[in-house]
């Protein structure tokens, strides 16, 4: 029995629209292993007539009959047929709502016949009906390269839906009892992929304790994700490793995996193609203006790993692999610097509740030097008006507010926007675990006054609550 299906009401009301504008569709619908694909099409396709079908990392052959048997389930006369992807897809016309083919990289993967046969009848059967054609891949980089101009579907996609991990605030669809810490403690982990959130279980620390013992979930994954999108892993792991453990500039990733930095440009970009890293700038820079947002010419990207699951498999399992094959791996090693990650997955979860609450501003971090020493910020978010947040994020109890003030408010007059310093009406946001004393203002050196808004744990408990709603 399916699980419960969660939210998705974007892709829901996007994918519905399409299914129901009385002409053919042909839409790719992508996103990385676990993120509910399958799940997200049975949930949109279940009032029509549909066949679903998944393909298989075997031969042509057995995806073939596959492939057939799947359609007979639907439209019985084609169980008749000869062996031929012609002859179905001939008989699928106008029998049908929707055809789904799930990982279809497979299904192409030893005889690419079939994407030629979709392109014969789109262009010559298809188009004039109502049919729709769904298209399902976990490999990002194949998926993206049915949309490429190699590619005999190239022109013939009407729609795609790339399928993202849920926000940190949706994980009480998941777990509605937890508090605000555990959410945190099972989202290092998840990043809100639904398959990884059906599979870990509260208290998180006594289903870890578990998982380090039986590996369900921790033990071959990884190395699934990446065969799918790498014939040979190997380096990628290396390059993988040196971003997880904090390496996020071209430079401090060569020298730590011992490459030259032109060679590490073309595993680099494979890596990003595939939607396993992501490259960021300050948000200041990113953004140039209220029409258009920039990206070339950037000289101050970091690289970062695109979701949690993948960051603690390398920082945690990946790190003590001896350990873990052998069983012996203990979480009291893990808990020793598992405070300072939750630090930098804290910060992650507070942006996306930040964005979610300031839907008119650009959020994102701040980095820069001031004086010839590098500063940063942990989230600044701005409008196009003259409203400015600056935010800080500890993972700690018995925060100072007064002490992270005077640092954060050094740095305010250095931000420039479009290049240019502009007075911004700043307001300061502190996120922490507890604070010594909340404050609600603080007067610079110029004797201005800033507003100051601290949110405790019990304040971010209160705020998923209003957010779910």
């Amino acid at each position: 029995m399916d699980s419960p299906f969660f939210n998705r009401k974007y892709e829901i009301e996007k994918g519905k629209n399409l299914l129901t504008n009385d002409k053919f569709d042909l839409i790719i619908i992508y996103g990385r292993r676990r993120i509910g694909k399958t799940r997200y099409v049975k949930e949109l396709c279940k009032n029509f007539k549909f066949i679903y079908s998944m393909g298989v990392n075997s031969s042509f052959t057995a995806n073939l009959k596959m492939f057939q048997n799947n359609c007979a389930k639907v439209v019985p006369i084609i169980a008749d047929l000869k062996e031929d992807y012609k002859l179905i897809l001939k008989a699928l016309k106008g029998a049908v709502d929707v055809l789904i083919l799930d990982e279809f990289p497979y299904m192409i993967k030893k005889d690419d016949l079939l994407s030629s046969l979709l392109q014969y009848f789109i262009d010559h059967e298809y188009k004039q009906t109502k049919m729709n054609i769904i298209l399902l891949g976990s490999s990002i980089s194949m998926m993206k390269n049915l949309m490429g101009q190699v590619s005999p579907l190239f022109g013939r996609k009407t729609a795609t839906i790339k399928l993202e991990p849920m926000k940190f605030w949706e994980l009480q669809y998941f777990y509605p009892d937890c508090s605000f810490s555990e959410l945190l403690e099972i989202y290092s982990i998840t990043d809100g992929i639904p398959r990884y959130l059906e599979s870990v279980e509260s208290p998180f620390w006594k289903w870890l304790d578990n998982e380090l013992y039986y590996q369900y979930l921790l033990g071959d994954e990884i190395n699934v994700i990446l065969s799918m999108e790498f014939r040979e892993p190997a380096k990628y792991f290396d390059i993988l490793d040196a971003i997880a453990v904090g390496k996020s500039t071209y430079s401090e990733i060569a020298n730590f995996i011992q490459m030259k930095v032109s060679d590490l440009s073309g595993y680099m970009r494979k890596l990003l193609y595939a939607d396993l890293v992501y490259q960021e700038y300050p948000i200041n820079d990113v953004v140039r203006s209220s029409r258009t947002t920039h990206r070339a010419v950037l000289k101050n990207g970091r690289y970062y790993l695109k979701d949690n699951f993948m960051i603690f498999w390398f920082r945690f399992i990946y790190a003590h692999y001896n350990e873990f094959c052998n069983k012996t791996l203990s979480i009291e090693v893990i808990k020793q610097s598992y405070n300072q990650y939750l630090g930098f997955i804290f910060e992650k979860a507070i942006r996306q509740i930040v964005i979610e609450l300031f839907k008119s501003y650009h959020v994102g971090r701040w980095w820069g030097k001031i004086n010839g020493v590098e500063r940063e910020i942990d989230i600044l978010a701005f409008n196009e008006d003259d409203d400015a947040i600056i935010g800080e994020c500890k993972w700690s109890e018995n925060i100072n507010p007064k002490s992270i003030m005077k640092s954060l408010i050094e740095v305010e007059p250095h931000i420039k926007y479009q290049k240019k310093i502009i007075n911004k009406k700043y307001s300061y946001f502190i996120f922490a675990k507890s604070f010594t004393r909340k404050i609600t203002k603080f007067t610079n050196l110029k004797k201005e006054i800033r507003k100051v808004r601290c949110y405790d744990i019990k304040d971010l408990n209160e705020i998923l609550k209003k957010m779910l709603k």
